[in-house]
């Protein structure tokens, strides 16, 4: 069994000497491991915009984005504003949405839908299970285990961080 350790030699330009130019501020970022036949990607969340953009590793700096994902609204919510981003090993994304307080899954391997969305969208609440302004997240970074299928959210509303299962 082997594991992702970051890109073959020569595959990116030393630490210093590459810049991807973006439309708008960029607030979250993450990094994917090749998964089947899909090569390493960095993702970067862009709120002003309500997107993520997509970005091949192995073509950095050379091309625009691989791929706009523009993040739909949950029901009565607003325009969404994605921040916090985390992706697996199996190349499922989660997005932290501070506007609509929630959580969207996508699976970026096959046809890049939402297949859920975690929180209470679009209302802020302080109890357990919901959210108030999520704009940080992570993810334990181990295939298997205890923590493999949990999302760490930061939320700014309730100045704390929660762990979640990304199952729901």
């Amino acid at each position: 069994c082997q594991r992702f350790l970051g890109p073959p030699e020569g595959l990116l330009p030393p630490a210093g000497q590459l810049a991807v130019r973006l439309p708008a501020r960029a607030r979250g970022l993450a990094v994917s491991p090749r998964v089947k036949k899909v090569k390493p990607r960095l993702f970067v969340a862009l709120p002003d915009k309500g997107t993520i953009q997509v970005f091949s590793l192995s073509n950095l700096g050379k091309r625009r984005a691989v791929k706009v994902l523009r993040i739909g609204k949950p029901g009565k919510g607003g325009r969404p504003a994605p921040s916090g981003i985390a992706v697996d090993s199996e190349g499922h994304l989660a997005v932290t949405d501070a506007r609509n307080q929630a959580v969207y899954l996508y699976n970026t391997v096959r046809s890049w839908n939402r297949y859920r969305v975690l929180g209470h969208p679009a209302r802020a609440r302080s109890s357990a299970g919901a959210l108030a302004r999520p704009t940080s997240l992570a993810q334990y970074a181990g295939a298997k285990g205890g923590f493999a299928r949990n999302l760490f959210i930061g939320e700014v509303g309730n100045k704390r961080v929660q762990r979640w299962d990304s199952g729901g």
